[in-house]
């Protein structure tokens, strides 16, 4: 046994689901091996330290989902009025751009579809799948 694999089991070393044999090999290593069984000690503190702190709920905060949004808004309103107008104009015509690819794709797919039945097929490529 390395010592990367005797790390690898000290986790389940500690919580008591490690299997016998490989804990009679651990303990073997660690007795042979007084660094690995001083790593062993230092982890064991740790997660005795870590299992004593308190319980902490976690936090929500949506103002950094919120910031930037509001920062482009604010921008926007900074803005004269045409300026407004022509930011709006050019989301509108992105915003139609996506809807006809989208409308153009579904078409497309369908058509596949319906026409699919009409097309031959290679009697080899049934046997290679096959």
């Amino acid at each position: 046994m390395t010592a990367n694999e005797a790390r690898s089991l000290f986790s389940d070393y500690i919580d008591g689901t490690i299997d016998a044999e490989q804990k009679d090999q651990l303990q073997a290593f660690l007795a042979a091996n007084p660094d690995s069984a001083a790593e062993l000690m230092q982890f064991e503190r740790t997660i005795s330290i870590v299992h004593r702190l308190p319980v902490q709920e976690p936090t929500l905060d949506l103002w950094a989902e919120f910031a930037p949004k509001m920062t482009e808004y604010l921008a926007e309103q900074k803005q004269d009025p045409m300026a407004r107008v022509r930011h709006k104009w050019a989301d509108l015509r992105s915003s139609v751009s996506e809807g006809m690819i989208l409308w153009t794709h579904a078409v497309a797919n369908r058509t596949q579809l319906q026409l699919g039945k009409y097309l031959l097929r290679d009697p080899l490529e049934d046997v290679e799948n096959e």
